[in-house]
């Protein structure tokens, strides 16, 4: 097969392929949405809806960093992964709670300071983690085991938050409107607007409330990593011809 299954034997593997499974579901899955609901709810530009996701490669920066030069100088690794994925769970929660109020689009940035925290302590920590585990023959196939999973599961989140927010505003929102989701603030008609806000606005942060237990389970994986020491080498063992 295309995929070493001897790699699933490893007890490593078997926690981290389907934590960044389920990570990578609501990463991408419920954070492509975050653009739509600053156009159609909060009225602001492509672009600076854009720019206002700034936080969340912020958080993913900082957290990537830190954990590395952390998990360098401790050895160890495992809790960097139950961090990120507590991080992640109140990132969540945060972003349930969007609307267009001042106190509701803080919620939003800091729910994505605390995503892009989950992400940068989950993702880079996993594949350490893999890399870790496996006989350096297999490192490049490991490694991209993990990045399968990982798109995976940002394949099947996009498309399962996708028809979930479909559902809730089919019929109820005109699809031109959804072409151009800035246009929605300058309907003429006050009580169709405010409708049309309604149903967008309710129907988004529904799909971050359904991703809070996915979060949970996150947590509840991450807390089975094993914990292996480091690696104190930088390649693979050389045999000696003598």
């Amino acid at each position: 097969p295309v995929m070493p299954l001897h790699l699933f034997k490893i007890d490593v593997l078997r926690v981290t392929v389907p934590l960044v499974a389920f990570a990578g579901t609501i990463i991408y899955g419920a954070n492509a949405f975050i653009p739509l609901f600053l156009q159609a709810v909060t009225g602001v530009s492509p672009t600076n809806s854009g720019l206002l996701l700034i936080p969340i490669m912020a958080g993913v920066t900082i957290a990537s960093i830190s954990t590395g030069r952390l998990t360098t100088r401790s050895g160890t690794y495992r809790h960097w992964p139950i961090l990120g994925a507590v991080s992640l769970t109140v990132g969540m929660v945060l972003l349930s709670l969007m609307s267009d109020s001042g106190l509701g689009m803080a919620a939003a940035l800091v729910g994505m300071v605390f995503v892009g925290l989950g992400i940068g302590g989950i993702m880079p920590t996993c594949t350490l983690a893999t890399q870790n585990a496996v006989d350096w023959k297999d490192l490049g196939a490991a490694s991209a085991v993990i990045t399968f999973f990982r798109s995976l599961g940002g394949v099947v989140g996009l498309a399962a938050f996708g028809a979930l927010l479909n559902s809730r505003i089919t019929g109820k929102v005109d699809k031109d409107l959804l072409r151009a989701p800035r246009e929605i603030k300058n309907i003429p008609d006050v009580e169709l607007r405010e409708r049309v806000l309604e149903v967008l606005s309710s129907g988004l942060t529904f799909l971050y409330k359904i991703a809070i237990p996915v979060a949970i389970i996150v947590v509840i994986i991450a807390t089975r990593l094993p914990a292996r020491p480091l690696r104190q080498t930088t390649g693979a063992p050389t045999v000696s011809s003598d």
